[in-house]
């Protein structure tokens, strides 16, 4: 069985949009050094605004957070407190790094979660 295509340009459109390398990854079954070799080689723009970079950093730790917390949910597993707590911070700081985006400039900030999560969420 052959592997299907991966799109690469959308990719490229993905991440120089400000989408954190971290969900593009998991997205598309791609692993992180292959997206960044793709990245050197095709001279892709990278977010240059440090607050879109701390953004991102903060999106890709909030997706990891809480997709760990729907393996647990969904497994059956004891949902500890202390992550419910860490999910929440990380929550507060995204929505602090928000509002001072739109403060700063007139540039929108896109937060993407994974489908997973979305339907989790309804």
């Amino acid at each position: 069985m052959s592997r299907p295509a991966i799109p690469w340009d959308r990719l490229r459109r993905d991440y120089e949009s400000g989408v954190p390398e971290a969900l593009l990854c998991a997205r598309h079954g791609v692993s992180r050094s292959s997206l960044s070799r793709h990245r050197r080689a095709e001279g892709w723009a990278a977010p240059s605004d440090p607050l879109a970079a701390r953004l991102d950093r903060v999106a890709a730790r909030l997706e990891r957070a809480s997709s760990a917390l729907l393996a647990a949910a969904e497994s059956g597993g004891e949902v500890n407190l202390r992550e419910i707590k860490d999910m929440a911070a990380l929550l507060k700081e995204l929505s602090a790094l928000r509002r001072t985006a739109a403060e700063d400039a007139p540039a929108r900030v896109r937060v993407v979660l994974a489908a997973e999560l979305a339907d989790w969420a309804e």
